[in-house]
């Protein structure tokens, strides 16, 4: 059963075309993926400043760094020619960048941020080990991939091992971590890896962590099914939400109970992963529901709530 979620997309506005003719479909995707990355680049929280050298954009980051105790932050450098944003300026940031426009969006995680990817991605490996994938699924992390107009670093991505992956394959899970970012953020995240792809990304993970509470969220999305293909080939983007499982604690600390609802295993099929059919004695890597407590605890631990 698939939730109904705003995603932040508007109904794209129809292209300009000469003699007002009926705009292709090519043209109706190209301009929805141009409207994503428009949306993902927007960001008025932002701290606005010029790129003009790596070394200075470096600079820049060491000295944000001291702000990440009050959560991840977003610099935007306009005007970076290409030779400086293709190269990886900082280690632990994310980049994304749009040619187009000449913008780089740095991100630079806080603590919290960072530790939640990769108690996630140990929790996904372990069930990916359990349902005997481990031979046929890479992690990837936050490997750079290349869009339509821009390019993106995600915080955990899985690919499969067969064919050989190249530095254009496409992952085929992704993970992204939300602590201080809205919840439309992180669903546009979403939408440009599926859009992106066209297709081959099947499922992306939200990882909601709520700054006050000991509340973390963990949602999957997928594109509707079935996937409806266009007349050109191209299956249409349609971002839908097919689990959303919240973890919780009351206050009081690690002595309270934990819930988790609804309790269910976080579902990761075989197919979505290798996107092929699974072979015995292979099986869909479901994360338990005292996995997602685990990885919530281990983060509520370093939030001291």
């Amino acid at each position: 059963m698939s939730l109904s979620v705003d995603f932040g997309l508007a109904t794209p506005p129809r292209p300009q075309t000469r003699q007002n003719r009926t705009p292709t479909e090519q043209e109706m995707f190209d301009l929805e993926l141009q409207r994503i990355d428009h949306d993902r680049f927007n960001l008025p929280y932002a701290t606005h400043l010029i790129g003009s050298s790596v070394a200075g954009i470096r600079k820049v980051i060491t000295q944000k760094y001291e702000d990440t105790k009050h959560g991840t932050q977003y610099l935007k450098f306009s005007n970076v020619p290409p030779s400086i944003a293709s190269n990886y300026i900082s280690k632990g940031c994310r980049q994304s960048y749009d040619a187009s426009s000449r913008i780089l969006i740095i991100t630079i995680p806080g603590r919290i941020h960072d530790s939640a990817a990769p108690h996630f991605a140990f929790a996904l490996q372990t069930a990916i080990v359990e349902a005997n994938l481990e031979d046929e699924t890479q992690a990837t992390g936050s490997g750079r991939v290349k869009g339509n107009m821009c390019y993106k670093e995600p915080d955990g991505s899985w690919i499969p091992s067969t064919p050989p992956p190249t530095d254009d394959t496409w992952p085929s899970v992704v993970a992204e971590v939300a602590y201080s970012e809205s919840s439309r953020r992180l669903h546009l995240d979403a939408s440009w890896w599926l859009a992106n792809s066209q297709g081959e990304v099947k499922v992306v993970i939200l990882i909601f962590v709520d700054q006050e509470r000991a509340n973390i969220t963990f949602e999957s999305i997928i594109n509707s099914q079935p996937i409806i293909t266009l007349r050109n080939g191209r299956p249409r983007f349609q971002p839908v939400t097919r689990q959303k499982i919240e973890v919780s604690r009351p206050p009081g600390g690690s002595t309270m109970p934990v819930s988790c609802v609804p309790a269910e295993p976080l579902h990761v099929s075989c197919e979505e992963l290798l996107r092929r059919a699974p072979v015995p004695p292979e099986t869909d890597a479901d994360i338990p529901v005292q996995s997602l407590i685990k990885v919530a605890t281990k983060i509520w631990n370093i939030q001291h709530v």
